[in-house]
């Protein structure tokens, strides 16, 4: 499954995609304070997600960076 860590934001469900397949943009989470930066492909926030050409291979978990 694609999973989405909000790190305390509102929740996004998980989604099946098969091995070549593209995940789907969900809405913007939000978070109490903070303001919503983007997608990440990890959580040190470095390269951001491109839902569009990005393609999942694995068991894959897409980070929401916030900024206060």
């Amino acid at each position: 499954p694609v999973t989405f860590d909000t790190d305390g934001g509102t929740a996004i469900p998980a989604q099946s995609v098969r091995s070549g397949g593209k995940a789907t943009k969900p809405a913007d989470p939000t978070k109490s304070g903070y303001t919503f930066g983007g997608w990440y492909k990890e959580d040190t926030f470095t390269t951001a997600y491109n839902f569009n050409t990005d393609t999942i291979a694995a068991d894959t978990t897409i980070y929401a960076k916030f900024t206060s």
